[in-house]
């Protein structure tokens, strides 16, 4: 299989919207040209793109080197937060959906947590009866209840049981299923390769979801060219993450020419499939953020973010928490709703939102300085190996925090931590308390 891939690298800004980047010099020419993928066909698979569009396809060559990053594989699934912040006065508070696991537009969610829900014995009882008789409707209706635990105990288990009885009688969606389960290891001994399997059983009968998952496995494989054309087959039937995915290979130049407009065309035919893409609209944010393939627009980069947040997405909390800490172009520096986003990020434990909370507790920014709250989030952050989170607990007890007297030993211990991660003002802290100094490379 050939490999999609750029044929230069440029060190110029990532604001320049159409270069190249090296990653090989093996260079493929492929005589029959199968496996040449271009830009128009990404545009045929897009419902509504503009065909007249000017493309070049020599935005896509060929080799045989695998030296690239991977995509990001997989939108994570949010949780639905209870208190949606609304990012500034123009938008408010925004009520909260959160799309369905049998979203068509999403290809990886696997539910986790019982959802309650007062079980009609009956009602499962004859579901059971039929299902177990042949009934493809209840098999489909008992698998679901199984494996959200809507009416019943979840039970992946019994959820496979059920699902493979649909399967054997050709059921996409429950081929689809099966493989998630092997993929996740629910009800099953984890198995990618059986996962695969049933994904391309499914994909026979042309289900998105399928032809998505199927497209991550050949990311993971890292053949980019047949990623991209499953990623394609699920792009025509406007299935969101997909169109995500292909995005994303546009944005980053991996397998492809690095092209901003063509990542902004991918991500809006996303959103416009799934409004409700929490990833996408982050992802749009940034490019809107960072000026990539649109002109530089921080208003409308807050816009986005403010509906990704409310959506629960745990990036674009902690970037509007950036953006009214600092202030930008256009949106007003702010304090106090800088703390909310942090809080609504760090709630998701989100180490980097911890971090700050501890700092603009400690330094009494858009708050009464509290040292013992500053406390509370450094540990939190310092928990998921947060370095400069290691070093400011180390200075809380250096200094002495809430009232207490300074501990020179539980300082000591903070700033070995913090050394031990390359942090040299950690390691000139831990020689004041009297420890002996780690071993740090030089730097040059």
């Amino acid at each position: 299989m050939s490999l999609l891939c750029p044929q230069s690298r440029v060190q110029q800004s990532l604001r320049q919207s159409y270069q190249s980047r090296k990653l090989s010099t093996s260079i493929y020419q492929d005589p029959t040209g199968k496996d040449i993928i271009l830009w128009e066909e990404i545009v045929g698979a897009f419902k509504g793109a503009d065909n007249s569009s000017q493309y070049d396809s020599e935005d896509f060559a060929f080799c045989t080197s695998k030296e690239f990053d991977l995509p990001t594989t997989e939108p994570r699934p949010q949780t639905t937060p209870n208190d949606a912040i609304g990012g500034s006065q123009l938008h408010g508070h925004s009520s909260i959906t959160h799309p369905s696991v049998d979203n068509n537009n999403h290809s990886s969610v696997v539910t986790n947590t019982p959802v309650s829900a007062s079980p009609d014995a009956d009602r499962i009882a004859d579901l059971i009866a039929k299902a177990d008789r042949g009934d493809m409707d209840a098999q489909i209706e008992l698998r679901d209840a199984y494996e959200t635990g809507k009416g019943l105990t979840m039970d992946h288990t019994s959820a496979m049981k059920y699902f493979r009885k649909a399967a054997n009688r050709s059921h996409a969606m429950a081929q689809y299923r099966i493989g998630l389960l092997y993929q996740h290891g629910r009800g099953v001994e984890q198995n990618s390769g059986k996962a695969t399997e049933w994904f391309r059983k499914a994909d026979a009968q042309d289900l998105p979801q399928a032809q998505c998952q199927l497209g991550l496995v050949e990311c993971s494989r890292r053949e980019i060219s047949s990623a991209m054309s499953y990623f394609l087959k699920a792009a025509k039937h406007g299935h969101a993450e997909s169109e995500f995915h292909i995005a994303m290979l546009f944005k980053r130049g991996q397998g492809v020419r690095l092209n901003f407009e063509k990542a902004i065309e991918c991500l809006r035919k996303a959103i416009e499939d799934d409004p409700g893409y929490e990833v996408a609209l982050f992802e749009m944010g940034m490019m809107y953020y960072q000026g990539e393939g649109v002109p530089l627009d921080f208003p409308k980069a807050e816009e986005l973010f403010v509906k990704a947040g409310n959506l629960g997405n745990v990036d674009g909390r902690r970037s509007l928490g950036d953006m009214y800490r600092n202030g930008r172009q256009g949106v007003a520096q702010d304090s106090v709703r800088a703390m909310e986003w942090f809080h609504s990020a760090a709630d998701q434990n989100d180490m980097e939102s911890q971090f700050t909370l501890g700092v603009m507790y400690d330094n009494g920014e858009g708050v009464v300085r509290d040292s013992s709250k500053a406390m509370e989030w450094y540990l939190g952050a310092a928990g998921q190996q947060h370095v400069e989170a290691c070093f400011c607990i180390g200075v809380l007890y250096y200094d002495g925090w809430g009232g207490r007297p300074r501990d020179l030993a539980k300082a000591k211990e903070w700033f070995y931590r913090a050394a031990q991660r390359r942090h040299f003002e950690a390691n000139d802290y831990l020689a004041k308390c009297g420890g002996q100094r780690v071993q740090l490379p030089c730097l040059v």
